[in-house]
């Protein structure tokens, strides 16, 4: 038995789920990205000592909801230092310990990545939010004028729930509503719940759906939401009501 072999056989004792990927033990845990996906940790070292770490993946699984973290020594560093942890590159990683403590630190290093990747989604997916909306706002100022646009309207949907739409533009049966919507899970349930009762309101009022094309998006969730409001690239907001310019 060699010695990855042999802490695999100590680690074994005490986690389920693990299994061997390029001379390190990777370990499934219970913990859970935002997309719902188990926190996979690695454990490398020898019998005596060993270290935990995510490889990366945390950093890697925000990327892959669309989001571009700015600095991400900003982001991790503190996560990790109040934790006891280490931010080595972009990598989450413990200090080298005794093999009888890995089990602790498997939930330690696991527990800090899905803290940390929920922390970034919601930070920075909401700054992504505002600046679309931003953009959004200028090329309705633009097509429409200043004048003939409202902010964070009301609508109520079929079922008499109230949703809340960026803007509207026009009143009653001519108005035009128009919301932004990004990669992440909780937008695109959130923009699909909203708009799929808004179309089934009897006056059917125009409603469309903004998202910058140059984000991280899946082709499923685009035909998805399709399929509820007629979608629009940011940039290309003017081009399509080109004609209908009242200034």
């Amino acid at each position: 038995m060699n010695k990855i072999e042999a802490l695999k056989a100590l680690v074994d004792q005490n986690c389920f789920k693990t299994f061997l990927v390029d001379n390190e033990i990777a370990v499934a845990t219970g913990c859970l990205y935002p997309s719902n996906g188990s926190v996979t940790v690695y454990v490398s070292g020898g019998a005596d000592l060993c270290v935990v770490s995510d490889r990366g993946a945390t950093a890697h699984t925000v990327e892959a909801h669309g989001i571009k973290v700015p600095d991400i020594a900003r982001w991790l560093g503190p996560i990790c230092k109040q934790n006891g942890l280490r931010l080595e590159g972009n990598q989450i990683t413990s200090p080298a310990i005794d093999v009888a403590h890995v089990p602790t630190l498997v939930s330690l290093v696991a527990n800090t990545a899905s803290i940390a990747a929920r922390y970034a989604l919601d930070k920075y997916t909401n700054e992504v939010g505002v600046k679309l909306i931003e953009r959004l706002y200028e090329s309705l100022v633009v097509t429409f004028g200043r004048r003939n646009i409202a902010r964070e309207v009301e609508v109520a949907g079929a079922s008499n729930r109230i949703y809340h739409f960026d803007f509207q533009v026009g009143v009653e049966r001519d108005r035009i509503l128009f919301d932004h919507v990004n990669p992440h899970p909780s937008s695109i349930n959130a923009k699909a719940a909203a708009h799929m009762d808004i179309g089934r309101r009897d006056d059917d009022p125009s409603h469309y759906l903004v998202y910058d094309k140059a984000a991280k998006w899946n082709a499923a969730d685009i035909g998805f939401l399709q399929s509820l409001a007629q979608m629009i690239p940011v940039g290309r907001v003017d081009d399509v009501f080109q004609h209908r310019v009242q200034h």
